[in-house]
C-alpha cells in the first residue's frame, strides 16, 4: 500500500494512510476545531493522540494519554477545540 491521503468533511480530518508490518495498517491525520462523526467502525482500532487535545466518543484525551481502542460496530466521533493530531492503527 503506497501512501494514500484521506479527506474528510471537506477538510475538517484529514489524514495520510499507510501499511505497517504483518497486515497490520495505520493513518496519522489532523483534526480541526469541530465534531467529526465517522460512524461505525468496521474493524478494531487504536488511536493515540499525539499533540493537542482531543475528544474520541466522550472520552478526554491528550498526547501521552493511554491510546483508545475501537471496537467493531463502535461509533467514532472525535471532538477538538483546537487543532489536534492522531495516529490510528487498524486492520
Amino acid at each position: 500500500m503506497a501512501i494514500e491521503h484521506r479527506n474528510y468533511f471537506e477538510g475538517g480530518v484529514q489524514s495520510l494512510a499507510f501499511q505497517l508490518k504483518k497486515g497490520k495498517k495505520a493513518s496519522v491525520g489532523v483534526v480541526s476545531p469541530g465534531s467529526w462523526d465517522f460512524g461505525t467502525a468496521k474493524s478494531p482500532e487504536r488511536i493515540t493522540v499525539l499533540t493537542g487535545k482531543l475528544k474520541i466518543n466522550g472520552h478526554k484525551m491528550t498526547s501521552g494519554s493511554t491510546p483508545i481502542y475501537i471496537q467493531v460496530g463502535d461509533q467514532i466521533v472525535f471532538e477538538a477545540k483546537k487543532h489536534a493530531s492522531y495516529l490510528c492503527e487498524y486492520d
